[in-house]
């Protein structure tokens, strides 16, 4: 889990594995999150959101356009980690997952741009 900019382990210390359905394979396995950290994850978002406050509609959308660009940059390991994940064809996540999520992120760092803006 990414709690407060640090990847952590989940507080009871127990993981659920993710497994490739069409082989079996255990891919990696998971923190398994429970109330505890999800109220360490609200404590950590309460308390970032000050500075986020303080940052301008323009740093927010580059920030949302920046995870897009990443996205975009490595796109073919995410369309294989997610095809692996779910068990789909390669090409539905070269095609469709990961281009939508990049697209999701651009969209909304123009909304925010327009709505805050405009």
């Amino acid at each position: 889990m990414f709690i407060d900019n640090q990847w952590v382990d989940a507080e009871s210390g127990e993981t659920i594995e993710s497994i490739n359905p069409a082989t079996g394979e255990v891919l990696t396995r998971i923190p398994s999150g429970t109330a505890a950290d999800v109220d360490r994850a609200v404590q950590a978002a309460q308390r970032a959101f000050a500075g986020w406050r303080a940052t301008t509609v323009t740093e927010r959308a580059n920030a949302l356009n920046r995870i897009a660009d990443l996205l975009e940059a490595d796109a073919e390991r995410f369309a294989v980690l997610e095809s692996l994940d779910v068990g789909k064809p390669i090409r539905e996540s070269r095609v469709l997952d990961v281009p939508i999520a990049i697209d999701h992120f651009r969209y909304f760092a123009g909304v925010i741009v327009d709505r805050l803006t405009g």
